[in-house]
C-alpha cells in the first residue's frame, strides 16, 4: 500500500478497513458503514530541517490531512481506554498468592472500583 491509501471490505453490518498514513491500520467497526465517511484533520506536525550535519530549530506547520471518520472516531474515544487502563495498573489489589481465585477477584476489585 502507497501512504493515505484506503481498503475497505463490507459484509452485512460489519466494515473492514485498512488505511495506511504512517503504518497500516485494520479496523472492524459496525459504526460506520459507508465508503465516503472523510474528515479533513488539521495537525501540527514538526519539520527538522539539516544543515551540514546539524539539526535546526524545528517549526511547527499545520498539516491537513483526510482521515477515514472510522480512524477519527477511534482516536477521539480512545483516550478513555488508555486513562482506565493507567489506573487500573497503578491501583492494583494484586497480592502474591498461589490461589488463582483470589488474583482472579482482587483483579476485577480493581476494574470496577477505578
Amino acid at each position: 500500500m502507497k501512504q493515505v491509501d484506503l481498503a475497505v471490505k463490507f459484509c452485512n453490518e460489519m466494515t473492514a478497513m485498512c488505511w495506511k498514513d504512517k503504518r497500516q491500520v485494520y479496523m472492524l467497526t459496525n459504526m460506520h458503514s459507508s465508503r465516503n465517511e472523510f474528515i479533513i484533520d488539521e495537525r501540527k506536525r514538526f519539520f527538522f530541517f539539516k544543515f551540514d550535519g546539524d539539526v535546526s530549530e524545528c517549526e511547527k506547520d499545520k498539516l491537513s490531512t483526510t482521515k477515514p471518520k472510522i480512524v477519527v472516531d477511534y482516536n477521539k474515544h480512545m483516550e478513555y481506554v488508555d486513562l482506565g487502563d493507567r489506573m487500573a495498573s497503578t491501583y492494583t489489589f494484586a497480592r502474591r498468592t498461589r490461589k488463582w481465585t483470589k488474583k482472579n477477584y482482587s483483579l476485577v476489585a480493581s476494574i470496577l472500583l477505578f
